[in-house]
């Protein structure tokens, strides 16, 4: 084992040995008095400290993320599989139940998905932040599996176990129906008292990410297990259990997300330049986003959109104070365009789609750096420069001398591509659209395609 890797278990180790809460989760099961939820939540809480350690070892490196990944996931499943044990014997005791605690077996797709996940990010860190769920989902489901196998063997066993599930809307807020829809997929899964062969074929065990259903097994001498928290996915004990589970669990994008969810706050009004009033609620979570009310946006495409803006504010070297607001619009709210930069209100407005990377990349074929997802952002970004720019000279930009203030910055930027040897000749080497913004006069299109391919270029 390299010295990377003890050095990233002892860690994590000292970190669930020395933390507070799990001290005493552990003491109360230790000394029989604590129930099964005590179990659940110290996996909800070492979960957070394998995020943790992981990134106070990696220094935001992307490959001793991934090298020291599945070893503290394995030292996170051994020490859960302990107290869970140990919560299960108590269990078993009060309830004179003469049966040897369930097990699990370390599941390793959880470092797969999470160190694919860790690719697609360009900071660790962030990526480490935004994974956090992925974690505790991952700790989270083996006290979860060790009790619905310990609920199943009791059933079989000749104890009737009976299976209740309380709907509790808290999934509802993480996942991408963004907030303040019912979960019908969680209402068609609960039940009060439900025969474990019932609720097993009702999908009463399932679970989304961020579900906050209340599971509870009972027998008529007691309850058994009650549990609340976040799982991703559950480990079925045989395989044709495994086999139906796949038929039953959807795997919809709809329930694997871990980006802050689209949860629509204070409500605000905006009047473009073009006359066009949009109706829209501030984004909780984000700095200065706003989301249109016929606007329809992924948490994923949000979060992309949010970076990529951030990104562009620094790289162009956007004043702090003067930062454009980011609005989400539905097409027709923008003459149908991916994005346009208003500047008599500073405002930036993206279509939702400019958040899919994929279909960005093809739809802004023929623009400075097509092929990259950063380029309709940073287009609008540098037209918010160019106005900042103009302010400092001119004052305000106002509705009354917008027209004035075009005609003054394509002169401008028709001198800057004059002395930077750009011609009608060669403004197609920038790209097509820049050519054809050029031949129409349009020079503040074309100087900012040429800006946008430098900084993207660096």
């Amino acid at each position: 084992m390299n010295d990377i890797v003890q050095k990233a278990k002892s860690v994590y180790l000292r970190l669930i040995e020395n933390d507070t809460e799990l001290i005493r989760l552990r003491k109360s099961i230790e000394s029989g008095k604590a129930s099964y939820e005590a179990a659940q939540k110290y996996s909800e809480r070492s979960g957070q400290l394998v995020q943790k350690a992981i990134s106070q070892v990696s220094n935001g490196d992307l490959t001793v993320t991934q090298e020291i990944l599945n070893p503290i996931l394995e030292a996170n499943y051994q020490d859960v599989l302990t107290v869970a044990s140990q919560a299960q014997n108590v269990i078993y005791e009060s309830t004179n139940v003469n049966l040897k605690p369930a097990t699990v077996s370390y599941d390793n797709t959880y470092e797969k998905d999470i160190s694919a996940k860790l690719e697609n990010y360009d900071n660790v860190d962030e990526a480490l932040d935004t994974a956090e769920n992925l974690f505790i989902s991952a700790s989270q489901n083996y006290v979860d599996e060790i009790g619905r196998r310990s609920a199943k063997f009791m059933d079989e066993s000749g104890i009737s176990v009976l299976v209740s599930r309380e709907y509790d809307d808290v999934g509802v807020h993480t996942t991408d129906k963004g907030g303040g829809d019912v979960c019908q997929w969680c209402l068609d899964r609960c039940g009060t008292d439900v025969p474990y062969d019932e609720a097993y074929e009702m999908g009463m065990f399932e679970r989304h990410p961020g579900c906050g259903c209340i599971i509870t097994y009972a027998t008529k001498r007691r309850v058994v297990i009650q549990g609340k928290g976040d799982w991703e996915t559950n480990r079925w004990i045989n395989l044709r259990e495994d086999k139906e589970r796949e038929k039953r669990i959807r795997s919809n994008e709809l329930f694997v997300q871990n980006y802050r969810p689209v949860v629509r706050g204070t409500g605000a009004v905006f009047n473009t330049l073009s006359g066009t009033e949009i109706n829209a609620k501030k984004v909780d979570g984000y700095d200065n986003v706003y989301i249109s009310d016929k606007a329809m946006i992924k948490p994923k495409a949000l979060h992309n959109i949010s970076k990529a803006t951030e990104s562009a504010i620094k790289k162009i070297n956007i004043d702090e104070g003067k930062k454009p607001t980011v609005l989400i619009a539905e097409g027709s709210e923008i003459n149908f365009s991916l994005a346009n930069y208003d500047a008599v209100n500073n405002i930036i407005s993206f279509a939702p789609v400019v958040g899919d990377k994929k279909k960005l990349i093809l739809l802004q074929e023929g623009h400075a750096a097509e092929k990259d997802p950063y380029s309709t952002p940073f287009h609008e970004m540098y037209h918010c420069k160019q106005a900042q720019e103009y302010e400092k000279k001119h004052g305000k930009i106002t509705s009354e001398n917008y027209h004035n203030y075009i005609n003054d910055l394509r002169a401008e930027c028709k001198k800057k591509l004059d002395m930077l040897g750009i011609t009608d000749k060669n403004v197609g080497g920038i790209s097509y659209y820049a050519k054809k913004m050029y031949s129409h006069g349009f020079f503040d299109e074309a100087e900012t395609e040429y800006n946008t391919l430098m900084v993207l270029k660096r």
